[in-house]
């Protein structure tokens, strides 16, 4: 399904799946805030640490951006860590996060709007390792849910 619609992130939740990220993806808990720089741009601040390059560069990998990202996202002056990412980075951080593509974003004082979203289906794996998307597999659901109301009714 291609639904498009629009969600409200407020910043704390923005925070919350950022640091959920960055957890699972390199282990570390990191606790942040956001910098929102007149409502046409927003940065995830570190709060009392900051981030070695390559635990960086391993978001970026991950998160699979562009050379573009990669070129707004690494230090330019030398520095060897960070104390904030970019909202590029961290808008792909969300995506990941909520399994979710939008196509614009909209910045205000207490949220982020993302707008135009798609929902990505992650594939699922079956006891065989076979990949089966989440329209399969509710496909699947369904047609079992039909067959046994089908028997319970004498049907079959």
């Amino acid at each position: 399904m291609n639904e498009k619609r629009a969600i409200q992130l407020g910043w704390d939740e923005v925070c919350d799946i950022v640091s959920a990220e960055i957890e699972e993806i390199l282990g570390l808990h990191i606790s942040c805030g956001v910098n929102i720089v007149e409502a046409v741009a927003w940065a995830v601040v570190f709060e009392g640490c900051r981030l070695p390059l390559p635990g960086l560069c391993q978001l970026l990998q991950i998160t699979q951006a562009t050379p573009e990202d990669w070129a707004i996202t690494l230090p330019c002056d030398g520095e060897r860590d960070v104390n904030d990412i970019g909202m590029e980075l961290a808008e792909k951080l969300i995506g990941r996060h909520l399994c979710l593509t939008w196509e614009q974003h909209l910045i205000t004082e207490d949220s982020l709007w993302l707008v135009g979203v798609t929902d990505i289906c992650k594939p699922r794996f079956d006891s065989d390792g076979v990949s089966l998307s989440n329209d399969m597999v509710q496909a699947l659901v369904d047609i079992a849910d039909y067959l046994r109301r089908q028997k319970d009714r004498g049907g079959g």
